[in-house]
């Protein structure tokens, strides 16, 4: 049943005053889908549609199209959407990045023995003599003699003799002996290990112009695809197309 019986003809401004939910399926790019953007597209597609007649002019039936259609044309609003907010020099027609990444891994090890020893070994061997002698002789003889009155020498009367004779020797010996052995010996050794990564990632942006066009003719460029890239527009016209009849 028409929502309002009286008219011969409805518009999506009458389905959209009839049942205000009637856009509520409209599937839009998740980042563009805010409540004032979608409030700003339905204005504009009740303005844009308000001469025209409904294609389907059952509020219900046209609330489940509006979805199936909306989700058909997705992928192309999100394209457009995502060049939209691309940022750009639009004097520049020429951009080149370059990225490059290096990684790596650094392994040293270090293995190190010291070995020192010292052996030295000293005798001390040490001996004394000493000797020592003496002697001593000697000879001693008393005599008496007389002359008679008969005689004219000297005649042994009485008389000693004797000798004596003392020898004495003496012996020192002194021996020393030492002998010592010393011994030292030493040992260090060293170990090290050293284990680094790297990783080295280098970006580069070539960009300007190289003097193909003027800074003027791309102005002029940027400006003509801006009404492509105005995704209301978009999704208003491709409404009024799919939904309307559009004959005044």
């Amino acid at each position: 049943m028409l929502p309002f019986p009286n008219r011969a003809t409805l518009s999506v401004t009458d389905l959209y005053n009839y049942d205000e939910t009637l856009f509520d399926n409209l599937k839009l790019p998740d980042d563009f889908d805010t409540d004032e953007n979608r409030d700003t597209l339905i204005n504009e597609i009740l303005m844009r549609s308000k001469d025209f007649e409904a294609l389907y002019p059952d509020a219900d039936f046209m609330k489940t199209q509006i979805k199936f259609w909306s989700e058909a044309r997705f992928f192309v609003w999100k394209k457009v959407y995502t060049l939209s907010t691309l940022e750009y020099n639009p004097i520049e027609n020429y951009d080149r990045m370059e990225e490059s990444s290096e990684t790596g891994q650094n392994a040293t090890e270090r293995t190190g023995e010291a070995v020192s020893a010292r052996a030295g070994s000293n005798s001390q061997d040490q001996s004394e003599r000493r000797a020592e002698s003496s002697s001593e002789a000697g000879s001693e003889s008393n005599e008496t003699k007389k002359a008679g009155y008969n005689t004219e020498g000297l005649q042994t009367q009485s008389g000693q003799s004797g000798s004596s004779s003392a020898q004495r020797a003496a012996t020192t010996e002194n021996t020393t002996t030492g002998s010592g052995t010393t011994t030292e010996t030493a040992t260090g050794r060293t170990n090290e290990n050293e284990n680094s990564n790297h990783n080295v990632l280098r970006t580069s942006r070539i960009h300007g112009n190289i003097g193909v066009t003027t800074p003027a003719q791309m102005l002029r460029g940027d400006l003509e695809i801006y009404p492509d890239l105005n995704l209301i527009h978009r999704i208003v016209e491709d409404f009024v197309t799919s939904f309307c009849i559009m004959v005044y």
